[in-house]
C-alpha cells in the first residue's frame, strides 16, 4: 500500500468508454508477507474453479 493505492504492477489501459483492461504484469513474482506466490500459478488454479 503506498498512500493508500494498491500497488499491484498491473499493466492496464483506460478505454475510452471507461472500461480498465488489463495487459499484463510488470512482475509476475508476489511477495506476501514474505511467502512468493507467482500469478500464473494462482490463475491457473482459479482458472479451473467451476464457480469462476
Amino acid at each position: 500500500m503506498s498512500h493508500g493505492w494498491c500497488m499491484a504492477e498491473n499493466l492496464a489501459l483506460r478505454m475510452k468508454d471507461g472500461r480498465i483492461v488489463i495487459c499484463g504484469r510488470e512482475k509476475t513474482m508476489i511477495n506476501i508477507s514474505g511467502n512468493k506466490a507467482f500469478s500464473e500459478e494462482i490463475e491457473s488454479v482459479l482458472n479451473k474453479h467451476k464457480d469462476i
